[in-house]
């Protein structure tokens, strides 16, 4: 929005536009919380499975002789875990693309909110300016009035 349609705009629908704006970030810190549970949990969930394989690695190569069937069984299971890891470390990564993104628009939005909030400021300056300038002038033509012999 340039300066010039900034000024004319009202001060309620500037409050409004403000409203709008802080309810928005609102949204965004709700749903950034949300996706750190999420990102949290799976960061859980993913230690856990780095742990079964740990321990799963640990039996395959200290563990006695297995049979074949016993090694076909846990190579699937292995795989299935590292699949499961796979897809889990992909949707980390989604959530932290997406909690990055939530940042810099919630970081937009706040210097947006603040150069509307300053324009706010600055408008109502001059309104206050504006009413002490007209309240001069009435001063002075009352005064020249009364000067002249001139009442009202």
């Amino acid at each position: 929005m340039s300066e010039q349609e900034l000024k004319r705009l009202k001060r309620s629908e500037i409050l409004e536009i403000m409203i709008s704006q802080t309810n928005a970030v609102k949204a965004m810190r709700a749903e950034l919380e949300q996706t750190k549970l999420q990102l949290e949990e799976y960061k859980a969930k993913v230690s856990e499975q780095n742990d079964t394989i740990t321990r799963l690695r640990a039996g395959i190569v200290n563990g006695p002789a297995e049979s074949e069937d016993e090694s076909r069984q846990m190579d699937a299971i292995y795989k299935q875990i590292e699949q499961k890891l796979h897809r889990q470390r992909a949707r980390i990564k989604e959530l932290e693309a997406e909690v990055a993104s939530l940042k810099q628009d919630r970081i937009a939005s706040i210097s947006e909110a603040e150069s509307m909030e300053d324009a706010t400021i600055h408008l109502n300056m001059l309104l206050e300016d504006a009413k002490r300038a007209t309240e001069a002038y009435g001063r002075r033509a009352a005064s020249a009035k009364s000067d002249r012999g001139e009442f009202e």
